[in-house]
């Protein structure tokens, strides 16, 4: 795209009696051609490649004060050494998350002993909504609101909010809801299976009413 870029240029001799900079290095800018622009009164503007492999356009008055010498890795670069810097402390009990970029109390994040405050780099929920994505083949969204309801919702079998798990059909991958671990449990030992389920109801209602008579 570059070389794209620099055949529609201005051929060299637009640079002749005035400065050339084709060639010429600025901090991580290398000059490649002159770029025709339909504001010559904004000043000549250069084609220039950038050491980690971008590309910018940049103004003759921004090279030759120093206001641009990359194609913006280095503002990028000096960005994430600063969050980098602010994420990996502890600051009055509460971390940064890798991931979602909030500051969270250290009891929403798993201990690792592979970094050096002792905590995970994402907290338990971004933990949670990376599994999803990755178990159940969601998007961002889906996979948050799936770890929203898991979070503030109950079982919808029995109502308890204890142990709450994701319930899906494992042929199909189809989630179905929120269950606690003793009702999906349940399932899975009875096979999914609803005439056992009716079953299993009419056997325990039969044994309350004899329980109850006796």
């Amino acid at each position: 795209m570059l070389l794209d870029q620099a055949e529609k240029s201005l051929p060299n001799r637009w640079a002749v009696g005035r400065l050339n900079f084709v060639g010429t290095v600025f901090g991580r800018l290398t000059v490649m051609a002159l770029v025709a622009t339909a504001l010559p009164k904004k000043g000549r503007r250069w084609l220039c490649r950038c050491v980690c492999g971008g590309s910018a356009t940049v103004r003759t008055a921004d090279l030759l004060d120093g206001s641009t010498s990359s194609c913006g890795c280095r503002s990028r670069e000096r960005i994430r050494a600063i969050n980098d810097t602010r994420r990996s402390r502890i600051v009055n009990g509460k971390k940064w998350c890798g991931y979602c970029g909030r500051q969270r109390p250290t009891s929403q994040f798993h201990k690792s002993a592979d970094t050096h405050t002792g905590l995970q780099v994402r907290c338990k929920d971004c933990n949670r909504i990376a599994k999803y994505k990755q178990k159940f083949k969601l998007d961002r969204p889906t996979a948050t609101a799936l770890a929203h309801a898991w979070r503030t919702g109950s079982c919808e079998i029995c109502g308890s909010s204890r142990k709450l798990v994701v319930d899906h059909n494992h042929k199909t991958g189809q989630i179905r809801g929120i269950l606690c671990d003793a009702c999906n449990r349940s399932l899975a030992v009875l096979q999914e299976d609803p005439q056992r389920i009716g079953k299993l109801r009419r056997y325990i209602v039969a044994w309350q009413k004899k329980e109850k008579a006796s």
